[in-house]
């Protein structure tokens, strides 16, 4: 009985870590999406222009284990500092 028992509960724990790690993976992606998007929809209700190297500096400040799109030395007239960007609002 007691082996029924512990089979049974490991299966339990196991199910719940599975549930855990499945629901982790989904929510993150997410939650780095939002902030893009709101990074991205910031800079044009701010500026009233949004530029491709503007999209460039916001994926590169939310996704910062991707490699860099640019290099912020050849950033245009146009686009918002780099330091004047803040993703976590």
């Amino acid at each position: 009985m007691d082996s029924n028992k512990t089979k049974e509960l490991l299966a339990v724990f196991a199910s719940v870590i599975i549930l855990f790690l499945i629901t982790a993976s989904l929510v993150v992606p997410a939650l780095a999406l939002r902030h893009f998007f709101n990074c991205t929809t910031r800079i044009a209700n701010r500026t009233g222009n949004l530029t491709l190297n503007d999209i460039n500096v916001c994926y590169d400040k939310v996704f910062t284990g991707a490699p860099k799109t640019i290099d912020n030395d050849i950033l245009s007239p146009n686009s918002t500092p780099v330091s004047n960007i803040n993703v976590n609002k």
